[in-house]
């Protein structure tokens, strides 16, 4: 019994830390997205976007 508890917690473990580190290698290697309000914060600030 102490084992089936024991195994069922390092495996909810993995797969939390798996899934983690799915999601973030998912956000640090998507696309950027266009910037829209790009324009209208260069305006704000003074500076130029390039």
């Amino acid at each position: 019994m102490r084992y089936s508890i024991m195994l069922q917690l390092v495996t909810g473990i993995s797969l939390v830390l798996l899934g983690g580190a799915a999601m973030f290698a998912w956000i640090q290697n998507r696309p950027n997205p266009p910037q829209q309000g790009a324009s209208i914060t260069a305006r704000i600030y003074g500076t130029k976007i390039r």
